[in-house]
Protein backbone atom coordinates (compact mmCIF):
# COMPACT_ATOMS: atom_id res chain seq x y z
CA UNK A 1 0.00 0.00 0.00
CA UNK A 2 2.58 2.27 0.89
CA UNK A 3 4.49 1.74 -2.51
CA UNK A 4 0.71 2.90 -4.53
CA UNK A 5 0.75 5.95 -1.88
CA UNK A 6 3.77 6.91 -2.95
CA UNK A 7 3.12 6.10 -6.49
CA UNK A 8 -0.50 8.59 -6.80
CA UNK A 9 1.62 11.24 -4.77
CA UNK A 10 4.16 11.44 -7.18
CA UNK A 11 1.73 11.23 -10.33
CA UNK A 12 -0.21 13.48 -8.84
CA UNK A 13 2.84 16.06 -8.51
CA UNK A 14 3.57 15.36 -12.20
CA UNK A 15 0.32 16.56 -13.45
CA UNK A 16 0.65 19.44 -11.48
CA UNK A 17 4.03 20.29 -13.10
CA UNK A 18 3.88 23.15 -16.20
CA UNK A 19 6.86 21.28 -17.54
CA UNK A 20 4.83 18.35 -18.06
CA UNK A 21 4.98 17.06 -21.83
CA UNK A 22 1.63 16.99 -22.89
CA UNK A 23 1.95 13.55 -24.74
CA UNK A 24 2.75 12.03 -21.01
CA UNK A 25 -0.15 13.95 -19.39
CA UNK A 26 -3.09 11.05 -20.78
CA UNK A 27 -0.77 8.19 -19.05
CA UNK A 28 -0.15 9.43 -16.10
CA UNK A 29 -3.71 10.31 -15.59
CA UNK A 30 -4.85 6.78 -16.74
CA UNK A 31 -2.34 5.29 -14.23
CA UNK A 32 -3.37 7.63 -11.63
CA UNK A 33 -7.13 5.94 -11.71
CA UNK A 34 -5.73 2.77 -12.06
CA UNK A 35 -3.16 3.08 -9.04
CA UNK A 36 -6.30 4.64 -7.01
CA UNK A 37 -8.93 1.71 -7.67
CA UNK A 38 -5.86 -0.57 -6.88
CA UNK A 39 -5.55 1.35 -3.65
CA UNK A 40 -9.28 1.12 -2.83
CA UNK A 41 -8.91 -2.55 -2.94
CA UNK A 42 -5.82 -2.71 -0.93
CA UNK A 43 -7.49 -0.77 1.87
CA UNK A 44 -10.31 -2.88 1.78
CA UNK A 45 -8.74 -6.34 1.65
CA UNK A 46 -6.89 -4.96 4.72
CA UNK A 47 -9.90 -3.48 6.39
CA UNK A 48 -11.91 -7.07 6.34
CA UNK A 49 -8.77 -8.91 7.06
CA UNK A 50 -8.52 -6.65 10.88
CA UNK A 51 -12.58 -7.13 11.17
CA UNK A 52 -11.75 -10.89 10.41
CA UNK A 53 -11.37 -13.06 13.80
CA UNK A 54 -7.99 -14.55 13.33
CA UNK A 55 -7.31 -18.01 13.18
CA UNK A 56 -5.00 -18.39 16.10
CA UNK A 57 -7.90 -17.15 18.32
CA UNK A 58 -10.65 -19.34 17.20
CA UNK A 59 -10.74 -22.40 18.75
CA UNK A 60 -9.23 -25.62 17.32
CA UNK A 61 -12.24 -28.76 16.89
CA UNK A 62 -10.48 -31.81 17.73
CA UNK A 63 -11.05 -34.52 15.09
CA UNK A 64 -13.15 -37.50 15.44
CA UNK A 65 -10.81 -40.77 16.42
CA UNK A 66 -11.41 -43.86 14.32
CA UNK A 67 -12.86 -45.97 16.83
CA UNK A 68 -12.87 -49.10 14.74
CA UNK A 69 -11.12 -50.51 12.00
CA UNK A 70 -12.49 -51.95 8.69
CA UNK A 71 -11.50 -55.61 8.35
CA UNK A 72 -12.01 -57.08 5.03
CA UNK A 73 -13.98 -60.28 5.31
CA UNK A 74 -12.59 -63.09 3.14
CA UNK A 75 -13.09 -66.29 2.78
CA UNK A 76 -10.74 -68.37 4.91
CA UNK A 77 -10.26 -71.04 2.27
CA UNK A 78 -9.33 -68.69 -0.68
CA UNK A 79 -5.88 -68.08 1.16
CA UNK A 80 -4.97 -71.59 2.05
CA UNK A 81 -3.45 -74.07 -0.94
CA UNK A 82 -3.65 -77.10 1.14
CA UNK A 83 -4.60 -80.11 -1.28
Amino acid sequence: MASLKSYLASARSALGNNALAPTWRPRIEFGVLHAEQALVRAQSAAASEALAPSKAATPVTAKAKKTAAVVAESDPEEGADED
